[in-house]
């Protein structure tokens, strides 16, 4: 199975606005963090969602069986969020 780079792109963009306005820096179930992102972009798998996860450095642990994800990365998600949206608002105009 191929990612689709865009749908990546888009998943790390759903991401870190999750985590802006969610998850900040506590565990989140992974269900719920894939919920939201399907929401924004119903069209984007698992497995890019997944990939997305690993580019923006969210740790996941399991807890008494249930996977949940915490934002990691020393930037905030807030400032992720920002500079993913640009990219992709830049990319829009180029086309």
């Amino acid at each position: 199975m191929t990612l689709d780079e865009n749908e990546v792109c888009c998943a790390e963009l759903v991401l870190a606005r999750y985590f802006t306005e969610i998850g900040k820096r506590q565990w989140c179930p992974v269900k719920d963090v894939v919920c939201f992102v399907k929401t924004y972009s119903p069209q984007t798998r698992k497995a890019e969602i997944k990939e997305a996860r690993k580019r923006l450095g969210i740790e996941s642990q399991s807890f008494e069986g249930s996977y949940c994800w915490k934002w990691a990365d020393e930037r905030s998600p807030e400032m992720v969020w920002a500079e993913k949206s640009k990219n992709i608002f830049r990319g829009i105009q180029d086309a």
